[in-house]
């Protein structure tokens, strides 16, 4: 039996986890709350990403929003090959607030992958003040 990873729930283990180069990360969300252009939303009080992310939109893993089943496994692995990752390396999912991350989390594990999903995603990230926050669509 293979078991999943433990998830991030706190923070700590999030930064850890972050600060591993071997550690991949994924940004779940819209494109434009990954490049900081959405600043309506006030539940993340910093807009951006964490650094390091590279941004897929979990819609984009879908065929559309009025048919919403998983597109070809060779697309989406193509897709996820194009933003940088590898099913070698463990790849860390977030996005808002966990639940576009989790359906990250789902089709990264369909793949093969080594997903992990961070819990507090990017209202808990961006909430402390201390911690660096990337705009643009550089990761």
């Amino acid at each position: 039996v293979i078991m999943p990873l433990e998830p991030l729930r706190e923070l700590v283990q999030a930064q850890k986890a972050m600060s591993n180069p071997s550690m991949l990360i994924l940004d779940a969300r819209p494109r434009d709350d990954y490049t900081g252009k959405n600043t309506d939303n006030e539940k993340v009080k910093r807009p951006g990403h964490i650094p390091g992310a590279t941004n897929v939109y979990w819609m984009q893993t879908i065929e559309s929003k009025e048919n919403p089943v998983l597109r070809p496994a060779e697309e989406i692995r193509a897709l996820y090959a194009n933003a940088g990752l590898t099913p070698d390396e463990t790849v860390v999912t977030y996005c808002q607030s966990g639940v576009q991350a989790a359906h990250g989390y789902f089709t990264l594990k369909y793949l093969g992958y080594k997903p992990r999903l961070y819990d507090g995603s990017f209202i808990e990230w961006s909430e402390t003040e201390d911690l660096p926050i990337n705009t643009g669509l550089e990761p």
